[in-house]
């Protein structure tokens, strides 16, 4: 969706799955000169959702639900695989220190977190193992 603020006259370009279900006008400030830019939604448009009485079921309401899975990225496998050993009461912090050392990503994030100063730490932790306990 394309939004023009009639201040300002810039131009926004907003993906429309930002505004699906919307069934009511709204208005947002904009960016630029801080002034409200007002949106008005037709009930009869596309993918407004229909009339405001109408909710949406069934095979439209999958449909739905599957245009915004695309968004989200598949949980790798060692993420699965650390899920699946916390469940287990008799994992140790070191298994699981292993599992997680299998991807550089995942160690990347965990030893970020570990440094930042929300925990604090007297010293620089360079291992997950260390980041774990």
């Amino acid at each position: 969706m394309q939004i023009v603020c009639s201040h300002c006259h810039k131009t926004y370009n907003i993906p429309d799955e930002r505004f699906e279900g919307y069934k009511k006008d709204l208005s947002l400030p904009c960016p630029n000169c801080k002034k409200e830019i007002e949106i008005k939604f037709d009930s009869k448009a596309p993918g407004s959702g229909g009339t405001q009485d109408e909710q949406v079921t069934g095979q439209a309401l999958k449909d739905r639900i599957f245009r915004t899975l695309q968004d989200l990225p598949p949980m790798p496998q060692v993420a699965q695989k650390a899920r699946e050993l916390m469940k287990d009461p008799d994992s140790s912090i070191s298994q699981l220190a292993q599992i997680i050392e299998t991807d550089q990503g995942i160690v990347t994030r965990v030893l970020k977190i570990a440094n930042s100063s929300y925990y604090g730490m007297s010293g620089r932790v360079s291992s997950v193992q260390h980041a774990s306990v």
